[in-house]
C-alpha cells in the first residue's frame, strides 16, 4: 500500500499524519505527531500573520516534509484552517510553502473543516441510536456538528463554525496572570452569549440534546483528558475514547483558575506551550456541555487530519 500524509495547519498547532490505506475503510498509522507553533499569534488584533509566527510554523513544515520524504510518502495533503481564513497575508505563507516545501496548502472553510472532523468521529463513535454531537475546539474557531441517529446515514445534519477559539478568546479576554475575576467574567459572558446567539438559530425547540452523545476532539479536549489522567507522557491510546465527566472538567477549571502561567506549565498532562490558552478552552468546552445538557463528553484523539485522510485516500 502507498503511504500518504495529511498536514493540519491550525491557529495554534501543526499536526502530521502519515498512514497507509487498508481494506474495509481502515488505515494503518505510521506517524502522528503535533507541534505547537501559534501561527495565529496576534491575529485577533492585527488580522495578519506575524513574521515570527510564520517562521516558527514554516520551520516545522520543513521538518514535516523531511519526515515524509524519509517515509517515502507518495502525496501530501495540507489544509489551513481558521487562521488562514482570517489572515490578510495568508497567500504569502502559502506561496512560500509551495515553493520551498513542494506542496500546496488548501484553505478549507469552517463547514468543510466541520464535515471532515465529523467523518473522523463517526467512524469510532457513530452509528448507534443516539444523535452524535461533535465539537472541535481550535485556536481560532470552534466547529459543532450534529449527526444522524441512523447508522445508514453518515452525513451531518447541522454544521456550525463559530468564531470562538482558545487563542482568540485568550487574546481578547484572558490576558491577566493569574486570570482576574473581571477577565473571567468577560470571557465567560462572551462564550455564553456567542453560543446562545449562534446555536439557538440552528437548533429548534423540539431538539432534545439530552438524548445525544457528545464527542470533543482537537488539542484542547485531548489536553484536558491528559490532565485528568495526570499523564507525564501523552499516550493517545489512553485518551482516545476516554469519558470526561462535567464535574471533572469543572475540577480542572478550578485547579487552573488561581494559578499563574508558570504554575500551570508545571501541571502534569498540560503541554507548557498550551498553558496560556487551556483555561479559555476548558471554559468553552464546559459551556458547550451545559448548552447541550450533557454531564460527560467522549474525547477523540482522531480529528480533522483523519477525516481529510479518509476522504482523500480511502477508496
Amino acid at each position: 500500500m502507498m503511504k500518504n500524509a495529511v498536514i493540519d495547519i491550525g491557529t495554534n498547532t501543526l499536526i502530521l499524519l502519515i498512514a497507509e490505506p487498508q481494506s474495509k475503510g481502515k488505515i494503518r498509522v505510521i506517524r502522528d505527531e503535533a507541534c505547537i507553533t501559534r501561527l495565529g499569534q496576534g491575529l485577533t488584533d492585527n488580522h495578519f500573520f506575524l513574521s515570527e509566527a510564520m517562521q516558527r510554523t514554516f520551520s516545522v513544515l520543513l521538518r514535516f516534509k523531511k519526515t515524509c520524504d524519509e517515509h517515502d510518502v507518495k502525496k501530501i495533503t495540507a489544509v489551513g484552517t481558521a487562521a488562514f481564513r482570517y489572515a490578510a497575508n495568508a497567500s504569502v505563507f502559502i506561496e512560500k510553502t509551495e515553493k520551498e516545501c513542494g506542496f500546496k496548502i488548501n484553505i478549507i472553510s469552517g463547514e468543510e473543516e466541520a464535515r471532515h472532523t465529523f467523518s473522523a468521529a463517526w467512524k469510532d463513535f457513530g452509528g448507534n441510536k443516539k444523535k452524535l454531537i461533535v465539537v472541535d475546539i481550535g485556536g481560532g474557531s470552534t466547529e459543532i456538528i450534529t449527526g444522524p441517529q441512523s447508522a445508514k446515514k453518515t452525513n451531518p445534519e447541522t454544521v456550525i463554525s463559530l468564531q470562538l477559539g482558545t487563542v482568540r478568546l485568550t487574546e481578547l479576554y484572558a490576558q491577566s496572570d493569574p486570570l482576574s475575576k473581571t477577565d473571567f467574567d468577560r470571557c465567560l459572558k462572551a462564550i455564553k452569549n456567542t453560543l446562545k446567539d449562534e446555536l439557538d438559530d440552528f437548533y429548534p425547540p423540539a431538539f432534545n440534546p439530552a438524548g445525544s452523545v457528545l464527542v470533543a476532539t482537537a488539542g484542547t479536549a485531548t489536553t484536558l483528558a491528559a490532565m485528568h489522567r495526570k499523564m507525564e507522557v501523552y499516550d493517545p491510546a489512553k485518551v482516545h475514547g476516554l469519558t470526561l465527566k462535567k464535574k471533572d472538567l469543572e475540577g480542572i477549571i478550578n485547579l487552573l483558575l488561581p494559578k499563574t502561567l508558570k504554575e500551570r506549565q508545571k501541571l502534569p498532562g498540560l503541554e507548557p506551550l498550551r498553558a496560556d490558552v487551556i483555561l479559555s478552552g476548558a471554559l468553552l468546552l464546559n459551556e458547550i456541555l451545559s448548552y447541550f445538557k450533557q454531564d460527560k463528553v467522549i474525547i477523540s484523539d482522531r480529528g480533522l487530519r483523519y477525516g481529510v485522510f479518509c476522504q482523500k485516500y480511502l477508496k
